[in-house]
């Protein structure tokens, strides 16, 4: 085959002496197309230039329509700087020889050395797009396989933390779709959830069975919510609410929730139920009754008292028992939470129009005597049940409790079971300052108990027996003989 005229003038002229010399150091064996493939596509392509000094032929192609245009400066831009590239392509059109491919990538850059120029009418275009379908069909079946992998190793991950994200939301609607999701996700689901709940796998686990079985766990004695408020899971016990639970369902115990939690102590979960509209004047049906208000005195948590009465809790409500909160604090000596409770309004006198022991008469009883004090300073009135107090107080020796009590209308004779005056137990236990302040209040110097006793014969020290003396205290046989002599006479 004769090559283009015009394509070997217009090689000679611009003289590709680098493309020439890259090739110099290389041997190959004499290639050529064979001849029926050249003349199959001749319409198409024409031979252009032998590329090598002195060796073996090889032939380079051009498009036809580019051969035609070779001496153009059109075809300078364009057709030549569409160096040849795609050795496969040559492959299967030229079926070229082993040797010749393998030439072709020691050169460094197999591809350079044929790229059609395309032109969209031509059959060989169609020839090329044709041969080359099935590769095509081989990479997009490869990268459709990998996004199918990539897709299920990543999916798992992506919809737990889809569902995690759920789960933290403020709409209780979303909150409930993460936590179906999570458990439908399946173990790793679950552990996702694990990790998001105060009580770990147990939680968990609680939630599952919740879920896909809630009526086991309904025993007759405790709902879900309830075991979830005992077990302190604030986050189960807020999806069980967020599901429809009955936040004032009382269990077997006749408690309501907010009562299981105050008195549990799980403060959370009590705030929670509170913020949810738990009613904070429920009475339990149990024997004493209690209200939540009650409860919280019971477990003294000031914080959650101040919460209830700040939603409105009624700080005198009564229980079977006709106890206040009040009452509670005092029998339980929670000092601080019967200030609370004073400070925000409860009655001190609690008790007296009903014929209930007063939070006073109480503190008497226990022998609470800072209790005393502080119902006094807030306007306590004293009754004859509070006697015991003050006998005690000056066993003890509490003279500044022994005048206070004196002053708000406690009898100074007063005596304990034993018929033992305040100033018996002040001259048994030496107590000098509250025996004078005794005598100076009127106290009968000399009293008789059940074992006919005086307090000068309970007198320990002489210091004792000189007070009593200069204020005309006897023995008990002294007397008794003063009263025979008085007779026989």
């Amino acid at each position: 085959m004769k090559l283009h005229p015009r394509v070997v003038e217009r090689y000679r002229s611009e003289k590709h002496e680098p493309l020439v010399a890259e090739f110099h150091e290389v041997r190959v064996a004499r290639v050529e197309p064979p001849v029926r493939h050249v003349h199959a596509v001749e319409d198409y392509f024409f031979p252009v230039f032998p590329v090598t000094r002195g060796y073996p032929e090889f032939l380079l192609f051009l498009p036809a329509a580019a051969a035609e245009k070779a001496g153009s400066k059109e075809c300078n831009r364009k057709h030549r700087n569409h160096a040849l590239h795609a050795v496969p392509l040559i492959r299967r059109l030229m079926e070229l020889p082993l040797p010749f491919i393998q030439f072709l990538h020691r050169f460094g850059n197999p591809g350079f050395i044929f790229q059609p120029c395309l032109h969209s009418s031509a059959p060989l275009v169609q020839y090329i797009s044709m041969r080359s379908l099935p590769l095509k069909l081989g990479v997009f079946v490869v990268l459709l396989f990998a996004a199918v992998i990539t897709t299920c190793l990543l999916w798992t991950p992506v919809k737990i933390r889809y569902y995690v994200s759920k789960l933290k939301s403020d709409n209780s609607k979303e909150r409930i779709a993460g936590l179906k999701g999570l458990l439908d996700t399946g173990p790793k689901g679950i552990a996702a959830l694990a990790g998001e709940l105060s009580g770990g796998q147990k939680e968990a686990e609680f939630l599952e069975k919740c879920w896909k079985n809630p009526e086991n766990l309904k025993d007759g004695k405790y709902d879900p919510v309830h075991i979830a408020i005992l077990d302190n899971y604030a986050e189960s016990v807020k999806l069980l609410l967020d599901n429809g639970s009955d936040i004032n369902q009382k269990c077997i115990a006749e408690r309501t929730p907010l009562n299981l939690a105050i008195e549990a102590g799980h403060e959370k979960i009590a705030r929670l139920l509170i913020g949810r509209g738990a009613n904070i004047n429920a009475l339990d049906n149990r024997w004493p009754s209690r209200t939540p208000l009650h409860s919280a005195v019971m477990s003294n948590s000031i914080s959650i008292a101040e919460l209830l009465f700040a939603k409105g809790a009624d700080i005198n409500v009564r229980n079977n028992y006709l106890e206040t909160p009040l009452h509670l604090a005092v029998e339980n000596e929670c000092m601080e939470m019967a200030e609370f409770l004073i400070e925000k309004g409860a009655d001190v006198n609690s008790g007296i129009d009903n014929g209930a022991r007063t939070p006073m008469e109480i503190a008497s009883g226990n022998f609470n005597r800072e209790m005393a004090r502080l119902l006094m300073r807030k306007g306590a009135k004293l009754s004859s049940r509070c006697g015991t107090l003050f006998v005690y107080s000056a066993e003890k020796g509490d003279k500044e409790l022994v005048e206070m009590l004196l002053n708000n209308g406690i009898k100074v004779n007063h005596a304990d079971d034993w018929g033992r005056t305040a100033l018996h137990w002040a001259s048994m236990r030496d107590c000098i300052s509250v025996a004078q302040l005794l005598i100076e209040k009127g106290a009968d110097i000399n009293p008789i108990n059940r074992d006919g006793q005086t307090p000068l014969d309970r007198a320990l020290t002489s210091e004792i027996v000189s007070l009593l003396r200069a204020h005309g205290g006897k023995t008990a046989e002294e007397l008794k003989k003063e009263l025979e002599k008085a007779v026989n006479k």
